[in-house]
C-alpha cells in the first residue's frame, strides 16, 4: 500500500484527500483560506493543512498502523478558488469528533488552529469559518446565566444596556476606582466593567478594587432606586485562573451567508445567548444609528463617551442614558428614528444640559475608515457611524 512506503509522500496520497467524503452531523468543519507556496498544488496545499491539523506529520510513521487512522485522519474534501485572486483558495476540512476532548476550547483551537499555521508549505493561511455540531456543543455549559436572565436581573428590558469601561485603564487607586464607578451608575448607567488590562496590580489589588465597586454600586442602588452593577474582570495568574468559556450567540440557528463570512449552517443547540458589546469610539450622538444596527440585545459602552465630558462622569453618564431612552421612545412610536436621529437628540438636549454639551463636543467625531477585511463576495457598504 503506497500509504505505507516509508519516507516523505504526498498528504494527498496518505488520505487527508477524499473529494467524496461524505459530510457527517457529527463532525466539526472547518473553512480556509490557503495560500499555497509557489509551485505547491492547491490540493496538497489542503490536505496539509487536514493533516497537519489532525494526525499527519512530515513523514510516513508506523505507528499509524496502531490507530484507527483512517477514521482520525481530518479529511480535505472541496477546494474552491477564491473570487478575484488567483492565489488563494478556500479549504474545506472535515474533523472527526472524536478528535477533540469533551467541553475543551483549549484543544479545540490547539488542534484546528494550532502549528498548522508555521506549516512552510502554505505562504499564508487563514481560519474563516467553522461548524460545530450539536453534539460537541452539548458538552459545553455556556454561559451561566445568558442575556435573559441578565435583563430579569437587572430589571431592564425592550432598550440595550448602557455601560462604559472604567477610565484610565490603569493606575487608579481603588478609591478613585470606586468613585469613577459610582459616578457613572449615579448618572444613568446600569453598570460599569473593568477594563481587560486591569488585574491585580501594585497600585490597586483586586480584593481593594472588588470592596469599592461593590460600595459604590450599593450607593448608587440607594440613591436611584434602580438595580445597577459593575463587571469585575476576574482573570488571574495561572494558579488562580477561573475559567469559562463563552459564546458569543445573537441567535440559535446560523443560515449561510457567504458576504458575511458565513460558510456553514450553524446550529446552537440550547446554549444561552450572551450579550454582545458595541465599544470604541462611540458617543451619545450616534445613538440613532447604533439602535437601528445592533437592536436591543447589546451593551453600549460608552467609556471616554462617559468619562471624557467636560462636565464630569455624571453628567456623560446621564447624557448616554437621555440620549438612549429618548431614541427609543422614538422607535416605539413608529417614527423614522434613524433618519431623524439627530433631531431627536437635538430636542432632547434642550431639556437636559448635559446632552447639549455632549453633542456639542463630539458631533463631528467619526472613525469611518476603509475596511481592511472586505468581503470575498460582495463588497459590504459601511455607513458613517
Amino acid at each position: 500500500n503506497e500509504r505505507y512506503e516509508s519516507g516523505v509522500i504526498p498528504y494527498a496520497k496518505m488520505g487527508y484527500w477524499d473529494p467524496d467524503y461524505v459530510v457527517k452531523d457529527t463532525d466539526i468543519l472547518a473553512l480556509f483560506r490557503v495560500t499555497p507556496q509557489p509551485g505547491v498544488d492547491p490540493i496538497e496545499a489542503s490536505a496539509a493543512v487536514a493533516g497537519e491539523s489532525s494526525t499527519a506529520t512530515w513523514t510516513v510513521v508506523w505507528t499509524d498502523l496502531l490507530t484507527a487512522c483512517d477514521l482520525y485522519r481530518a479529511k480535505a474534501y472541496k477546494v474552491d478558488s477564491v473570487p478575484n485572486s488567483s492565489e488563494q483558495y478556500f479549504a474545506y476540512v472535515a474533523y472527526d469528533i472524536d478528535l477533540f476532548e469533551e467541553g475543551s476550547i483549549a484543544n479545540l483551537t490547539a488542534s484546528i488552529i494550532g502549528n498548522v499555521f508555521g506549516f512552510k508549505a502554505v505562504k499564508a493561511l487563514r481560519l474563516e469559518d467553522m461548524r460545530i455540531p450539536v453534539a460537541y456543543l452539548k458538552t459545553f455549559q455556556g454561559p451561566a446565566t445568558g442575556v435573559i436572565v441578565e435583563r430579569e436581573r437587572m430589571d431592564k428590558f425592550g432598550r440595550p444596556f448602557l455601560g462604559a469601561t472604567v477610565k484610565p485603564k490603569l493606575g487608579l487607586s481603588g478609591k478613585n476606582y470606586g468613585r469613577v464607578v459610582y459616578e457613572g451608575l449615579k448618572g444613568g448607567l446600569d453598570f460599569l466593567k473593568d477594563d481587560e488590562n486591569i488585574n491585580s496590580q501594585p497600585f490597586m489589588r483586586w480584593k481593594e478594587r472588588f470592596l469599592y465597586s461593590m460600595e459604590a454600586v450599593n450607593r448608587s442602588i440607594a440613591a436611584t432606586g434602580e438595580v445597577k452593577g459593575h463587571y469585575m474582570n476576574v482573570t488571574a495568574a495561572t494558579p488562580l485562573m477561573i475559567r469559562g468559556f463563552y459564546n458569543t450567540l445573537l441567535v440559535t440557528h446560523l443560515d449561510v451567508n457567504l458576504p458575511q463570512g458565513i460558510f456553514f449552517e450553524q446550529d446552537w443547540a440550547s446554549l444561552r445567548k450572551v450579550t454582545p458589546v458595541a465599544s470604541g469610539g462611540i458617543h451619545c450622538g450616534q445613538m440613532h444609528q447604533l439602535l437601528d444596527y445592533l437592536g436591543d440585545d447589546v451593551v453600549l459602552q460608552f467609556g471616554g463617551g462617559t468619562i471624557g465630558h467636560p462636565d464630569g462622569i455624571q453628567a456623560g453618564a446621564t447624557a448616554n442614558r437621555v440620549a438612549l431612552e429618548s431614541i427609543v421612545i422614538a422607535r416605539n412610536e413608529g417614527r423614522d428614528y434613524v433618519g431623524e436621529g439627530p433631531q431627536i437628540l437635538q430636542n432632547a438636549a434642550k431639556t437636559c444640559g448635559p446632552l447639549q454639551t455632549a453633542l456639542d463636543l463630539w458631533k463631528d467625531i467619526t472613525f469611518n475608515y476603509t475596511s481592511t477585511d472586505t468581503a470575498d463576495f460582495v463588497e459590504t457598504p459601511t455607513a458613517n457611524v
